[in-house]
């Protein structure tokens, strides 16, 4: 094993010798995978399974945040699990499982890639746009709100929204501020 030695901003102070991993921001690798027929439902089980544990792990962690936090913290859980309650999870995965063969993280992926494809686009035809709505490091700005079919998209599942063709989509702004 040979040694390197790695300069930087120290956690703590003192030496520590484990293994380090790095991290770069390149962006995801999603692995896809071709589904045997025999593995079809086998993979739409596993999906339907990591939907529930994902729905007992995000109560567990409400529970203890509106413990320390209170209810007004806590809330933002809800709107995590409306996003399990979308029917695009709940309905269109499974059913993209069984048409076209492939496993679900790859399907998910693809479904997000749409959602940054639209703002790509939007700030690609109005380029003004685009220091408007998203911020410095690429995420969407707080105050934009976006409605999908009259519905706002965070409780449609924010991001990970999966767009249908046909939806109509409205970017609009907050309006805050003013004095009394």
């Amino acid at each position: 094993m040979s040694e390197k030695i790695l300069h930087g901003v120290a956690a703590a102070g003192g030496i520590a010798i484990a293994p380090a991993y790095l991290y770069h921001p390149s962006g995801l690798t999603v692995p896809r995978r071709s589904l045997k027929s025999e593995d079809i439902e086998t993979e739409v089980q596993r999906y339907l399974n990591a939907i529930a544990k994902t729905r007992i792990q995000i109560g567990e962690v409400a529970d203890k945040a509106k413990e320390k936090l209170g209810d007004e913290h806590a809330a933002i859980f809800k709107a995590h699990q409306v996003v399990l309650d979308d029917p695009v999870f709940q309905q269109e995965i499974p059913d993209f499982i069984r048409k076209r063969r492939l496993n679900a993280e790859a399907l998910i992926h693809e479904e997000l890639e749409k959602f940054k494809a639209l703002i790509a686009d939007i700030e690609q035809t109005f380029p003004a746009l685009g220091t408007q709505i998203k911020d410095d490091d690429g995420k969407l700005r707080r105050f934009i709100n976006i409605y999908v079919n009259d519905e706002d998209i965070r409780f449609l599942g924010g991001e990970t929204y999966l767009f249908q063709d046909g939806d109509e989509i409205m970017l609009i702004p907050s309006i805050a501020g003013g004095k009394f």
